[in-house]
């Protein structure tokens, strides 16, 4: 009997794992507001915004810091879509590594800000709600 339930709790966490995966609140987005990207293209495109900064989370789902502050950036970037563009970059994507080396992207979560496709701020690890907008309020008038 004890095999059995604990086979249930593994099928359990399992399911509520990936329903937080798809609502944005480990890794990803999942919500619409944040835009994934998929491919270099579609990254240096989305970067290149000449109307709006864009907000970069490069997240790593084995990570717990980028898992945790997911649902952090989808808030804090969903209340400045009038100013800001928001995008979800999983570093475990084949082509990331042209992107980590071309920024030297080296932990994460990690969070850039873009404007007219040129960084202008960046921020490494962690960060509550209120930190992300403080952090976001230096550029972001």
């Amino acid at each position: 009997m004890k095999r059995n339930s604990f086979i249930v709790v593994v099928l359990a966490a399992l399911l509520v794992g990936g329903l937080m995966f798809s609502c944005g609140i480990l890794g990803g987005s999942g919500n619409g507001k944040v835009k994934d990207v998929y491919s270099l293209k579609s990254f240096d495109g989305t970067i290149d915004n000449k109307k709006k900064f864009v907000l970069v989370d490069f997240w790593d789902a084995n990570n717990t810091p980028s898992n945790m502050v997911a649902s952090n950036f989808a808030v804090v970037s969903g209340e400045l879509a009038d100013k800001v563009v928001a995008a979800s970059v999983d570093i475990n994507q084949d082509w990331v590594k042209d992107v980590t080396r071309r920024y030297k992207i080296e932990g994460t979560p990690c969070f850039m800000l873009f404007e007219n496709g040129l960084e202008v701020g960046r921020n490494v690890g962690y960060m509550t709600k209120e930190e992300l907008r403080t952090w976001l309020g230096k550029y972001v008038k």
